[in-house]
């Protein structure tokens, strides 16, 4: 009487046991950059409703000074470690003479948390962003933002 195999072996199990521990241990470090770099890119979007505000404030008064954080209808900043209760992924927003200094929620691999400061430079028709910090790809190469254009 023949008996057939009706199973797998230990050897196989083990086989994928070890191909699922080696996959897991590419995707997990992957998906923390991948989940840090969207928290610093959620932040960075909250931050547009400053920067309009900001425009605003030089567009009434052809000066970037005294655009600051309550003053000009630019909106009240952020005290430092908010931790995202008052908008998602966001610690802290400062706004003095128009420049913008965010701290995000996300952190490098070291857990200090990215931050980016935007300074406007001032055209003859329009206002552009200047971005850098350590929210940058170049400081943070698989976590940061590209901050070399806007």
């Amino acid at each position: 009487m023949k008996f057939s195999q009706q199973g797998f072996t230990l050897i196989e199990l083990m086989i994928v046991v070890a191909i699922i521990g080696v996959l897991a241990a590419i995707a997990l470090p992957a998906y923390s950059d991948y989940t840090q770099r969207s928290k610093l890119a959620a932040s960075l979007i909250s931050v547009d409703s400053y920067k309009t505000a900001v425009n605003v404030c030089f567009t009434d008064t052809g000066l970037l000074n005294g655009c600051n954080q309550n003053t000009n209808d630019i909106p009240v900043g952020i005290a430092a470690n908010d931790n995202g209760a008052t908008i998602n992924y966001v610690d802290s927003i400062t706004i003095n003479n128009g420049i913008i200094t965010l701290t995000s929620t996300a952190i490098d691999s070291a857990a200090n948390k990215l931050s980016l400061t935007l300074t406007p430079n001032v055209n003859s028709t329009h206002i552009t962003w200047d971005m850098t910090g350590s929210g940058c790809k170049l400081n943070n190469p698989a976590r940061g933002v590209d901050c070399s254009g806007n």
